[in-house]
């Protein structure tokens, strides 16, 4: 018993029952045309969908400052990193929700657009820009630091409750041509 597959555009007899065609032929073309069809989606320096909590930083917001990278001026988000030496632009679309036991909870949906420019030498080479999609404002802030750390500060929410304050996030990145 056989199935037909087609990925991409390439058909595929899929060997259902061990007759016929075997694994060491028609299954690794199969498996390796997915695999490249997978590849054209997700490249190098990519970040696949992702979720972090949010911290209640009272005090720090509009205050970051990733020249002197210090707990106190902002915190990191783990996995939200992108490697200088390959990644020269990126494009993150991200959704921050916020939840306090006495205010309503509060969401930001938007975009995050950076650029690495090897030409700096000295400071950090990377700049973003963030547009905010939805009306709504989490009060959180973004930046970046010189090893491709993106970071953020929050204002100060009332009864704040951590473990159900997040960020998700995913991004795809150009990288540059090594010769």
């Amino acid at each position: 018993m056989s199935k037909n597959v087609t990925v991409g555009n390439e058909p595929f007899v899929l060997n259902l029952t061990g007759d016929g065609k075997g694994w060491s032929e028609n299954q690794q073309d199969l498996i390796q045309a997915l695999i490249d069809q997978v590849n054209a989606f997700f490249s190098e320096g990519d970040i696949l969908p992702t979720t972090a909590l949010i911290q209640n930083l009272a005090g720090i917001f509009g205050a970051i400052d990733v020249t002197t990278p210090t707990p106190a001026s902002y915190e990191l988000i783990n996995s939200f990193q992108f490697d200088s030496n390959i990644v020269r632009f990126f494009e993150v679309e991200y959704t921050v929700i916020r939840v306090s036991s006495t205010e309503p909870t509060i969401f930001e949906v938007g975009k995050i657009f950076g650029l690495n420019d090897p030409t700096v030498l000295v400071g950090n080479p990377w700049s973003i820009n963030v547009q905010k999609v939805s009306e709504s404002e989490a009060g959180i802030e973004f930046d970046i630091n010189s090893s491709g750390q993106v970071v953020y500060a929050t204002n100060d929410l009332t009864n704040y409750t951590p473990a159900e304050s997040f960020i998700n996030f995913k991004a795809k990145a150009i990288t540059k041509i090594i010769a």
